[in-house]
């Protein structure tokens, strides 16, 4: 833990820069050590759209204050919507829980008996509601993607008006 010193106006402070490690369990956890940080008081966790966590905190101590600031890569298979902090003992615990993926589809057999049927259904309860939380996940990309579509939609009408206005007023 490094430790710089100065003043801000006459209040002294003191930067350091915390003990941090990365763990691989089922999904990442990254732990940083900040003892000085019993509540939450003076932390923030913030999260970046460049993919980056960025951490700081700042309180008083006495005379003086003390701070720290540091940024984390986001692990590229994060699912961002879920990441959860926790502060406990001057450890700040940050999860990174994995993005789903979706397994590949499964052939259908048009000439399938129907007791193939219901037991393939049974052995893939859990993939069919994995696949429903991800399609809940990708509902604003579809969102966004038909509104999109609207708007261009719009301009090319607006556009075809515009001509035919024009092309009528000069003939």
């Amino acid at each position: 833990m490094e430790a710089n010193v100065g003043l801000i106006g006459k209040q002294a402070y003191s930067e350091f820069d915390p003990y941090s490690e990365w763990q691989k369990e089922e999904f990442d956890v990254l732990i940083v050590r900040i003892p000085e940080f019993t509540n939450k008081q003076g932390l923030k966790v913030q999260i970046s759209n460049l993919g980056v966590v960025k951490i700081s905190g700042d309180r008083q101590v006495g005379n003086s204050r003390i701070r720290f600031y540091k940024e984390f890569p986001i692990p590229k298979d994060c699912n961002t919507d879920e990441i959860q902090a926790k502060l406990a003992k001057g450890s700040l615990k940050i999860s990174f829980p994995k993005k789903f993926t979706a397994p590949p589809p499964l052939a259908v057999n048009p000439k399938a008996d129907e007791e193939t049927t219901p037991t393939l259904k049974e052995n893939n309860s859990t993939t069919s509601t994995k696949v429903k939380d991800e399609t809940t996940n990708n509902s604003r990309l579809k969102k966004i993607k038909n509104a999109a579509t609207s708007v261009a939609a719009m301009v090319a009408v607006i556009s075809v008006i515009t001509y035919y206005l024009y092309s009528s007023t000069n003939s």
